[in-house]
């Protein structure tokens, strides 16, 4: 493991009227997704910091399959919504199945796991949305990732208002004709991957397929924005190297999946925005 970073809240910043990809909403999106990760209480506190007077959590834990986590927020202008990953990312990528169910839109097939995920917290969520009744901004880390695209992709077959959809390290949902049927209704998912995270490669192609605008941030931090010869590279060097891992016993991207490591998420988009890296405090664990 490498170093995991004071998490710099501070920089929370929404862009509300940007109409494409926003490095501030990038980030605001993610330190989000890292607050999902901390307790009731700081998760509390920090959103009345932020603004954000209205919050239920999302809290479902059902046998060994079913751990969905998350909140719902709202200020005076949005509410957004937020899915953390697994605790474990080895542990979720292990268990990986490719077993899919009807999704949303039409004829389209999703991964039946991250479906029932979401499902189980689906009536939480709905009663504080529509309570709320604000445009929608939805994010999510690693399986969040996953949750939230399902969810933008259900909204959207009802015509419901998505402002915008960041996912970081999301895994493949749904099948082409849900990607086909996904792009064409939405033109605002953010799909934030950084360098050789192993994770946006799974489940396998062609069986599943990414929605959305590829955000790649290579392993110097440059960002690449949807361009697909990159991201096919990005997918043969992570392909050359993950057996090797697995053969030594060891999976080295995964610090590159976490959002506050020194290599993950939040530390790139920081320095996509500029920010001297001295402004946060580095920890060793």
């Amino acid at each position: 493991m490498g170093n995991i970073i004071a998490i710099p809240y501070e920089h929370f910043e929404l862009e509300l009227d940007a109409t494409t990809y926003s490095p501030k909403n990038a980030l605001s999106m993610a330190l989000a997704c890292q607050l999902s990760y901390q307790s009731e209480d700081d998760i509390y506190k920090q959103l009345d910091k932020w603004g954000f007077l209205h919050f239920a959590n999302l809290n479902a834990k059902k046998g060994f399959k079913i751990d969905t986590q998350g909140f719902v927020a709202s200020n005076k202008e949005i509410t957004m919504i937020v899915f953390r990953g697994s605790d474990s990312s080895r542990d979720w990528v292990t268990n990986l199945n490719t077993v899919t169910d009807p999704g949303p839109l039409n004829r389209t097939r999703v991964h039946e796991g991250f479906q029932n995920a979401l499902f189980s917290v689906i009536m939480d969520l709905t009663k504080e949305v529509v309570r709320q009744n604000r445009p929608l901004w939805i994010t999510g880390h690693s399986l969040g990732g996953a949750l939230a695209t399902i969810l933008t992709a259900m909204y959207l077959e009802r015509d419901d208002k998505v402002e915008n959809l960041y996912t970081f390290g999301s895994p493949r949902v749904g099948n082409e004709r849900f990607r086909e049927q996904f792009n064409k209704l939405f033109n605002h998912a953010y799909r934030v991957v950084n360098g050789n995270d192993l994770v946006p490669h799974l489940p396998p192609e062609p069986f599943f397929s990414h929605v959305g605008q590829s955000i790649i941030f290579d392993e110097k931090g440059k960002r690449h924005d949807g361009e697909l010869n990159f991201w096919q590279q990005i997918q043969i060097n992570v392909k050359s190297t993950l057996l090797q891992d697995w053969g030594d016993g060891k999976l080295s991207h995964v610090e590159r999946h976490q959002l506050s490591d020194d290599d993950g998420y939040i530390p790139r988009l920081l320095k996509d925005l500029g920010i001297a890296e001295s402004i946060y405090k580095k920890k060793n664990y």
